[in-house]
């Protein structure tokens, strides 16, 4: 359930945003690593709690997380949504990665 929350599209003001950010991973502090930019890609993988993030220096702010592309660039193209392909993904993304577009 706490997933599903970290994962939404749900509005928190700023004020209670940076109050419950040190207890719980909100879904404007968890966006972030769903970024086209891979450098906040790979940050900010907690579902739960942050603590983790700011212990192994993962934890990226920048800014609300709001209004940041989402999606990997390399798996942005229709067929990237094909069952097969999806399937695969996680033996083969770094094949798609380099050239596969």
């Amino acid at each position: 359930m706490i997933s599903h929350f970290s994962h939404s599209n749900l509005r928190i003001a700023p004020a209670v945003d940076r109050f419950l950010q040190p207890l719980i991973v909100t879904p404007s502090f968890h966006r972030v690593h769903h970024s086209s930019d891979e450098s906040l890609t790979n940050s900010n993988y907690g579902t739960i709690v942050p603590w983790f993030d700011h212990l192994f220096g993962t934890a990226r702010q920048p800014g609300s997380g709001a209004g940041i592309p989402l999606g990997l660039n390399y798996l942005s193209a229709k067929r990237d949504t094909q069952i097969r392909r999806v399937l695969l993904l996680p033996f083969l993304w770094r094949l798609w990665k380099v050239g596969d577009k």
